[in-house]
């Protein structure tokens, strides 16, 4: 072991409720040599560290300001070493719930009524959540959850006709008569669905099994085509409140 090591201070820089890793740095310097420890810990969040020197820091959710820790380290050959890790907190605005945004596009099979308009009212939409599971990464100490849901669509339209007083020959007829307004005849509701898997990145938030997901629709867009088919888009926004 060559007993030229040096072991190295850092200065970082991190926003507040965030989480910040890194691991011993030096010269000269085996992995596989060493055993670290705490020598001071944080006075104002969460440490965890492994005895070949990778770290990982939490601050507590309120703190700003310049954090400190000590971390000695044992050299096989060489002795201790130490090494203070200054972490610059800076503030900024918490998020107070966890998402994930998700796109779709369905084609919206609905009857075809032969001759008689369609015309859509509104499509409802709503998430079905079938199944969550939590996936844990023991390396880092987070973890994601799972899910499997189905998006279901309630569709109301109006069918019914558009009347005309007079059929022009030829398209470009001046004496033909203007078509009058769509006269609806029957309401329909019908539903579809379309099933979904995704993951949300829980970080190091501890995810309870009665907590609730919740979302929200934030566009929809869509197009009646071919008389009996709409062209549907969306984008959804799946949160967990912290």
């Amino acid at each position: 072991m060559d007993k030229k090591v040096k072991i190295y201070n850092c200065n970082l820089s991190m926003g507040q409720g965030t989480r910040i890793e890194g691991r011993i740095v030096g010269k000269n310097l085996s992995r596989d040599n060493i055993r670290c420890s705490l020598e001071n810990e944080p006075m104002n969040g969460k440490i965890e560290l492994t005895t070949n020197g990778y770290w990982s820091y939490i601050p507590d959710s309120s703190f700003v300001g310049t954090e400190e820790f000590v971390i000695k380290v044992y050299i096989c050959g060489v002795g201790e070493r130490y090494s203070t890790i200054k972490i610059d907190i800076e503030e900024q605005e918490v998020s107070t719930k966890i998402s994930k945004f998700l796109q779709f596009e369905d084609r919206l099979k609905i009857e075809n009524y032969e001759d008689e308009i369609v015309e859509i009212k509104n499509i409802m939409i709503y998430v079905i959540i079938n199944d969550k599971k939590i996936i844990k990464n023991d390396f880092n100490k987070t973890s994601k959850l799972r899910i499997a849901g189905t998006l279901k669509y309630l569709i109301n339209y109006d069918v019914g006709i558009i009347p005309v007083e007079k059929k022009p020959t030829i398209w470009f007829d001046e004496d033909a008569e203007e078509t009058s307004e769509f006269i609806p005849e029957k309401e329909v509701q019908v539903e579809r669905e379309t099933n979904f898997r995704t993951e949300i990145e829980l970080g190091d938030y501890r995810f309870l099994d009665d907590a609730i997901i919740e979302y929200e629709v934030k566009y929809q867009n869509y197009r009646l085509m071919d008389y009996d088919v709409i062209n549907h888009y969306c984008a959804i926004e799946l949160y967990i409140n912290k």
